[in-house]
């Protein structure tokens, strides 16, 4: 696949205050069975600001937008996500292409 055509599932969670360590684990389960269960996702990360604790934002790569789809409509998608959503004040999905990638 070429870079142009590279797609990312992209999430920006601020999560109700004292609830960030109930958050991380059911995200990192929800995480664990997308990646064991489903073709398409390559690897996921969760990144927490270190001045607000309470924001995260999770990304990974995907074979192709049809692979995002499919993973979206899984029964197991919408329960994992409304339990996180109720852990959360504010929650922005987004899928997004690559359009820079710069290594050293």
């Amino acid at each position: 696949m070429t870079h142009e055509r590279q797609v990312f599932t992209v999430g920006l969670w601020i999560v109700k205050p004292g609830k960030e360590e109930i958050f991380v684990k059911k995200w990192e389960e929800f995480a664990r069975w997308s990646l064991e269960n489903l073709e398409g996702s390559r690897w996921v990360y969760m990144v927490q600001d270190l001045e607000q604790k309470n924001r995260f934002i999770s990304f990974g790569p995907w074979d192709s937008l049809e692979a995002v789809a499919a993973w979206r409509q899984t029964p197991e998608f919408a329960s994992s996500i409304a339990e996180l959503r109720e852990l959360c004040d504010e929650v922005t999905p987004g899928t997004m292409k690559e359009v820079a990638h710069l290594t050293r």
